[in-house]
């Protein structure tokens, strides 16, 4: 039987959005999939109270002092000076370690055979089934598809099957993986070449971000993201 995680996070700011009634409830139910387990990392929030669902869900704890040990397991160091110069440091809005230990936490703590990522502000728009067993079909069936997204409305790609896009540019917004593969992810060798050389010009900050490590490995090993047609389509920035 197969088994699926639902994952998302959220750091100070956004829990209140996050935990408003309703909301996770929302998210959850987008996907038109029901989960074997959903996680939801709280970055940085110590102390603070939030609202509990309905929804049977595990909350995971990242503080200040557990990004060395979350970082190393995949390679990616702490406080690098090209990542800090790159995302403008600790309180910038992008800065790297931040955006790559929510990943990491996420795919460390998954049971499942595939693990779904969602930024907490992402929702499903339009699907004629769930994108999730869409995803899955593809990962089933093409080897080379390490993740699965839904439409974002974007048109780059290498090549087309199965009316998907594959591509190696990639946005951690939304997406889909198998776990194992996921867990064994190494990035020890992978530091950027300090080349601004990735498809369609992304911001500087990409290149330390999790989807910039992501799109260099790979890069470096011939894999690909499927995009699903646009039937199955997502919007960001809800809250925005």
């Amino acid at each position: 039987m197969t088994t699926v995680t639902l994952a998302t996070h959220c750091h100070s700011r956004d829990l209140p959005r996050l935990h408003a009634p309703g909301v996770l409830e929302e998210l959850i139910e987008c996907h038109g999939y029901d989960f074997d387990e959903v996680l939801v990392i709280h970055q940085r929030c110590k102390d603070l109270d939030f609202y509990s669902s309905n929804y049977n869900f595990m909350v995971i704890d990242i503080n200040d002092e557990d990004y060395p040990n979350i970082l190393s397991k995949f390679g990616i160091p702490h406080l690098d000076p090209t990542g800090i110069e790159l995302t403008h440091g600790w309180t910038g809005p992008h800065y790297y370690e931040h955006h790559c230990v929510n990943h990491l936490t996420e795919i460390l703590s998954a049971t499942t055979d595939y693990i779904v990522f969602t930024d907490a502000d992402c929702r499903i728009v339009n699907q004629p089934s769930s994108w999730v067993e869409k995803g899955i079909e593809i990962l089933e069936k093409y080897p080379e598809a390490f993740i699965v997204a839904p439409s974002d409305g974007g048109q780059e790609f290498n090549f087309i099957a199965d009316s998907c896009r594959f591509t190696q540019t990639v946005s951690q917004q939304i997406f889909m993986g198998r776990t194992a593969q996921l867990k064994s992810l190494d990035f020890t060798n992978l530091q950027w070449d300090g080349k601004f050389d990735a498809p369609y010009g992304p911001f500087q900050e990409f290149y330390m971000l999790f989807e910039g490590w992501m799109f260099r490995y790979m890069r470096a090993n011939n894999l690909y993201r499927a995009v699903l047609p646009e039937q199955w389509r997502y919007y960001h920035a809800m809250w925005h």
